[in-house]
């Protein structure tokens, strides 16, 4: 996934911060919360939001809400 980053952004903002030996810290510069949000939802599980915290927990409860309207019930 690092080398796909690398070679193409997800935004034209998008800039390296650290490369990883397990991946790429990388920033994005947006002004909308849910152009980032969807984003993210494209790269889940590999992508990990370090900060800001408040996005973390957004993109944490939209996997939660998305969970519980997945259960199955019986017939």
């Amino acid at each position: 996934m690092t080398k796909y980053f690398k070679r193409r952004k997800i935004s034209p903002t998008q800039r390296i911060i650290q490369e990883l030996n397990d991946g790429l810290e990388f920033g994005i510069c947006t002004t909308s919360e849910t152009a980032i949000l969807f984003e993210i939802k494209k790269w889940i599980p590999e992508l990990i939001i370090i900060s800001p915290e408040y996005l973390a927990n957004d993109m944490l409860n939209i996997i939660k809400e998305y969970e519980k309207n997945q259960t199955i019930s019986s017939v």
